[in-house]
């Protein structure tokens, strides 16, 4: 018999409180710079300064370095890697969308107007056809992939008949 377990532990939960720092540090650039370019040019240098870590951490391979990227472990390496990639696209995402207006967000706004409802449909029906498949005796990359696109597809287009609906649920 076993008692709780924690497979992150404490300095898992450093590491992920360190990537909502970091969302927050981006929100404080959003108010305190009024300009796009300085707002950008903020996003896109600290995206390179945590991505230069993450490569320094990580001696640029998944498996070996001094930190190697572990998602399981919320290693540095792996906060560094995925905020540096967080602030370059916020920055690519802030650019067509609301400078340059070439996109309107699609489909990001419509499963965004109704997240609770994508997250929990994904936990109850996360096992169950589209949503997700197991062809029995392949497990290759190429399977899980496509499996995991035809099941967000699914989910946008559900996010998309909703928006079309006006249904929105919000707490």
């Amino acid at each position: 018999m076993t008692g709780a377990y924690d497979p992150e532990g404490l300095l898992g939960c450093l590491t992920s409180i360190f990537l909502v720092f970091l969302g927050v540090h981006s929100g404080r650039i959003l108010v305190h710079y009024k300009s796009a370019p300085s707002r950008i040019a903020r996003w896109v240098v600290w995206g390179c300064l945590l991505g230069g870590l993450a490569l320094a951490f990580s001696g640029a391979s998944k498996d070996t370095g001094w930190n190697p990227l572990a998602k399981n472990l919320w290693s540095p390496s792996f906060i560094f890697a995925t905020g540096g990639a967080a602030f370059v696209l916020l920055a690519l995402f802030y650019l067509l969308i609301d400078v340059l207006k070439v996109w309107n967000g699609s489909p990001f706004r419509f499963v965004g107007m109704n997240p609770i409802l994508i997250y929990c449909g994904h936990e109850v029906l996360g096992g169950y056809f589209p949503f997700s498949f197991q062809i029995y005796g392949y497990t290759t990359h190429a399977i899980f992939l496509s499996m995991n696109l035809i099941g967000v597809t699914c989910w946008c287009c559900i996010a998309y008949y909703l928006y079309w609906n006006n249904f929105f649920i919000s707490i």
